[in-house]
């Protein structure tokens, strides 16, 4: 790690030398300015190549004044890194740039829990010297202080040593709450907000957040589900304090209940963080259940539904193709909620996998079907994209299994757009003449409603 907090590096006269750089990509710095390097290395941290990765992230760090904000591609790969060097490097990167959207605490704050020899401790030492890191970082590393099971716990120190009296407020909100005994901590955050505010001042805030990173399952659930009912009140300066709890208690979710790891991935959403952390939210560890895995990733999806969410929109279409009728169900739903919220691009990649779907599985059932269809009443956006595309599946020589699935997709929407109403209309009537009584009588049943 890097010990210059505030200042620009001083910026080495050549590149670093790249062993065998004559047949790595990294042979692309060699000829460009010190701005063009540093953007093509930061392109280079997914390499398969592990001293390519090195090298980028060495470089980085060694360029890091030339960042005004930390790249996304930075906080995807941190989490996701398994060569040990290379984080540490990315995260002294972290450390040197400003973070004035508050996007690198919280993938700190999730690192402090890595089990590779001195990751944490730098992932401590990036929050301590970090422009910007700092502040949402205060609360979760005292209640580190307070909790960790270590006599000289190396996180903590690295940290602390850095912090001085500025924290002294939240030093004291820590230690009045985790003197308590965890039954005496829940009833002590019930008082401060029985009168239920319309919002939450700072000192609520406070012990709400410590509430959230203390150790107390009882303690953890009842302040999660007060900071949910309030997050969408919440200005930004709060959310990215918001962000840095649920990040420094996610290795603790990860071993509790499916109950409550449902709950902190609904205020993860509740909480608004970037779409820049979701490949963090993708690095959950749950458990095989198959509804968990749908709702990490529906999370993910929802975090990124404004930057590049396609991975995992096409993680959850994967679970459209499940033998088990209720997990197709509930991952149609959570697909369609997606589509009212994702860019035109993507909102098409998840229509045409629906209907993948829906077509393919047409035959084998009624359960199936409904599990793809019934979700569609909620369908707000792409009413018009979807009848559009329904009426070219219901071409001639179609499977009537299919048309009559399109027949109760078609059936089931409730279109706002009058002429979407009358496309939708003018396919039921076409439906209503095929020569396969099931599909027509279908139709005409549902013309007649």
């Amino acid at each position: 790690m890097l010990h210059n907090p505030g200042m620009d590096p001083i910026l080495p006269k050549k590149a670093p030398r790249i062993e065998g750089a004559s047949s790595s990509p990294l042979a692309a710095l060699a000829g460009a300015g010190w701005k063009q390097r540093a953007e093509l290395a930061v392109s280079f941290l997914a390499d398969p190549s592990i001293t390519v990765r090195r090298a980028s992230a060495d470089f980085l760090t060694n360029s890091a004044g030339l960042f005004p904000s930390i790249p996304a591609r930075v906080l995807a790969r941190i989490p996701k890194e398994p060569d040990a060097e290379a984080v540490s490097s990315l995260l002294s990167f972290v450390g040197q740039v400003p973070d004035g959207q508050g996007l690198g605490a919280p993938v700190c704050l999730r690192m402090l829990w890595d089990q590779r020899a001195g990751i944490a401790v730098d992932a401590a030492r990036a929050l301590a010297e970090g422009r910007d890191l700092g502040e949402a970082a205060i609360i979760p590393m005292h209640v580190l202080a307070k909790t960790t099971a270590r006599a000289r716990d190396a996180r903590v120190e690295a940290y602390l040593d850095f912090q001085g009296a500025q924290s002294e407020r939240i030093r004291r909100i820590v230690e009045e709450n985790l003197s308590l005994s965890e039954r005496a901590q829940r009833e002590l955050l019930k008082r401060l907000v029985a009168d239920g505010p319309r919002e939450l001042c700072d000192e609520q805030f406070a012990h709400l957040l410590v509430g959230l990173c203390s150790p107390g399952i009882a303690v953890r659930r009842f302040s999660a589900k007060v900071l949910t009912a309030y997050a969408d009140s919440f200005a930004r300066e709060r959310q990215k304090l918001l962000w840095g709890g649920l990040s420094f208690i996610s290795a603790d979710v990860e071993r509790e209940t499916t109950v409550r790891q449902h709950e902190f991935l609904h205020l993860v959403r509740a909480s608004e963080m970037p779409a820049e952390l979701a490949p963090m939210v993708e690095t959950l560890r749950f458990s095989d259940d198959a509804d968990l895995q749908m709702a990490r990733d529906f999370t993910a999806v929802y975090l990124a539904r404004n930057g590049d969410p396609v991975a995992a929109v096409d993680r959850l279409s994967e679970m459209l193709w499940s033998p088990n009728a209720t997990t197709v169900h509930g991952a149609a739903s959570n697909l369609v909620i997606l589509l009212g919220h994702v860019r035109d691009g993507v909102g098409m990649r998840i229509l045409d996998s629906l209907l993948a779907s829906l077509v393919a599985r047409a035959g084998e059932g009624r359960a199936i079907v409904l599990s793809v269809t019934e979700p569609f009443v909620a369908l707000q956006r792409f009413q018009g994209e979807l009848v559009g595309r329904c009426a070219e599946l219901a071409s001639p020589g179609q499977d009537p299994d299919v048309l009559h699935a399109l027949v109760v997709l078609i059936g089931g929407l409730t279109p706002e757009c009058t002429e979407v109403a009358a496309s939708a209309r003018e396919l039921l009537e076409y439906l209503s003449t095929v020569p396969y009584e099931r599909v027509a009588a279908s139709a005409r049943h549902i013309l007649q409603r």
